[in-house]
């Protein structure tokens, strides 16, 4: 640092006594040192920062032993062990016996010392020691404990730590450090302010400490762990077409092709396995719906009979639901599609409270096929016919603006929100309010089908393909691959406890009467946390 630069610094107290030493005395450099006491009378033990000038300039005060203000001796300052720089090497004492000078710290943090010597005729003496702390500057550089990279599990937690040092390579305490975390990804990781990170996805995630000037970065990488749940049962080619929850159970509904028929089958998982919940045939059609209610009522539908299962219970018909085709629900409300099998037209009823009613489905869907069918809300319906899609708002039916939107499946989830489709391979669509919009997804770009569709609680799409699914959140769309390859996988389901449900099955190579037989297994994926 220049002289200049430590005089635009220099206290008013240092350059009053500065001004004085004009005033020389007649001849102090001629006195014993056992003649002079000195005293530092400001500026001894300040603390301060490396590299950087003390807040009060340091005073010396010069007297001989009879108490009289020595006026006009000329000091030294010498600044020890890597102590710094001062303003003036030497320094004359004033009328009043002192004498000031500015101190800049080392660059070395701890105790630094400064000595004051008067020049005599007869050699230098020591008259005093100044005592400064010097603390470490800023933080200019952060360093992790630890690997840069940290693989966990999504769920899992870890706490961060860095350590920092200044411009000059001083250590900064941890209490000094204060370092301020974040997650430049918090779909996969979110920190806290003391560095605790806790894994809330599947992904890669960069989680930044800045102090100060310095910043660092640890790559928090979660994997997906998957596990496998085999599921006994005694049939043969199996085929889960959808999961379904509420209330604390979790369903899926499936088709057998036993003894040259189909079969709609239903499995139950109790908390550590799937197993078949209707016996073969309970079901017994291939176009067969569920729909869980929050009180865990689950309704089923048949070629004619719709079956009802409270919780814990059996599955048995249901007289006043007689001919539902298809079944939807959103909250308290249960839909049905009336099949045009029973009564010659399809028709649409509202179950809640007890009470049935007929929605009125207008012509020409009345007529037509109904082939997908999803409630957004327990007052919001979507009805779709191979070419068209009806809404009902709760009061009437319109048609959804759009050329050809039929679509072959209408997704919602539990518990209602928003509606998905897919239209031919890949198209994705989302309807709200009697509208729908068109979203990109990497299997329409991949120009792949999307065998499964499916909605998680908090409206966000999940699409499965033969080696993985992709899941969408706040940060983009996200990829999942299967570990291994299956021979099929049919059907996905994003659980309530953020896990992902996949059916899937492989050939055991086992030739019974009925044909080959294949292997049910489903699928946990924990992609995120609850």
């Amino acid at each position: 640092m220049s002289r200049a630069v430590f005089r635009a610094g220099l206290p008013a107290l240092a350059a009053l006594a500065l001004a004085a030493c004009d005033n020389g005395p007649t001849d102090p450099a001629g006195r014993d040192p056992a003649d002079l006491a000195a005293s530092v009378v400001l500026g001894d033990a300040q603390a301060g920062t490396v590299g950087r000038a003390l807040a009060d300039s340091v005073v010396v005060q010069v007297s001989t032993r009879g108490g009289s203000p020595l006026r006009g001796l000329e000091l030294e300052w010498r600044v020890l062990s890597e102590g710094g720089e001062i303003l003036r090497s030497t320094t004359t004492t004033g009328r009043d016996g002192r004498s000031a000078n500015a101190w800049v710290l080392g660059t070395r943090a701890g105790e630094q010392l400064l000595e004051v010597r008067a020049l005599l005729d007869g050699g230098p003496a020591v008259l005093d020691t100044v005592r400064a702390s010097a603390a470490a500057d800023v933080p200019a550089a952060l360093r992790l404990v630890g690997d840069s990279v940290r693989t966990l599990g999504v769920g899992d937690t870890v706490r961060l730590a860095v350590q920092g040092t200044d411009r000059f390579g001083n250590p900064v305490p941890a209490a000094a450090l204060r370092p301020q975390w974040a997650s430049l990804d918090p779909t996969v990781a979110v920190a806290d302010s003391t560095g605790l990170v806790r894994v809330v996805g599947a992904g890669d995630a960069a989680v930044e400490a800045v102090a100060g000037t310095a910043r660092v970065r640890v790559v928090v990488r979660a994997g997906a762990a998957t596990e496998e749940f085999p599921v006994t049962w005694s049939g043969h080619y199996p085929y889960v077409r959808r999961f379904y929850q509420g209330g604390g159970r979790m369903l899926a509904i499936g088709l057998e092709n036993y003894r040259a028929t189909t079969y709609s089958l239903t499995f139950g998982f109790s908390g550590a396995a799937w197993s078949n919940t209707g016996s073969t045939g309970a079901l017994f059609t291939s176009a067969g719906d569920l729909y869980v209610a929050p009180d865990g009522t689950a309704y089923g539908t048949g070629t004619l009979d719709t079956y009802v299962s409270p919780p814990g219970g059996a599955w048995r018909p249901d007289s006043t639901l007689r001919g539902w085709q298809r079944v939807t629900g959103a909250g308290g409300a249960v839909f049905g599609l009336r099949s045009p099998l029973y009564s010659g037209r399809s028709s649409v009823e509202r179950l809640a409270g007890g009470r049935l009613t007929d929605l009125a489905l207008p012509e020409p869907y009345a007529g037509r096929q109904v082939n997908a069918f999803a409630a957004a809300s327990e007052t919001e319906l979507y009805a779709s016919t191979e070419t068209e899609t009806a809404y009902w708002n709760g009061t009437a039916w319109s048609l959804v603006p759009g050329t050809g939107l039929g679509f072959a499946n209408l997704v919602s989830p539990s518990g209602g929100g928003a509606v998905w489709g897919v239209l031919g391979r890949s198209a994705l669509y989302t309807l709200r309010g009697g509208r729908a919009e068109r979203v990109s997804n990497p299997l329409e770009d991949r120009g792949e089908a999307v065998l499964s569709l499916a909605v998680d609680r908090d409206g966000q799409p999940y699409l499965l393909h033969p080696a993985g699914f992709f899941y969408r959140t706040a940060a983009g769309w996200r990829e999942h691959r299967f570990a291994k390859t299956w021979d099929r996988v049919t059907a996905v389901w994003p659980a309530d406890d953020g896990s992902v449900w996949v059916s899937a099955y492989r050939n055991t190579g086992e030739m019974t009467y009925y044909g080959l037989r294949h292997e049910l297994v489903m699928l946990r994926v924990r992609v995120r946390a609850r």
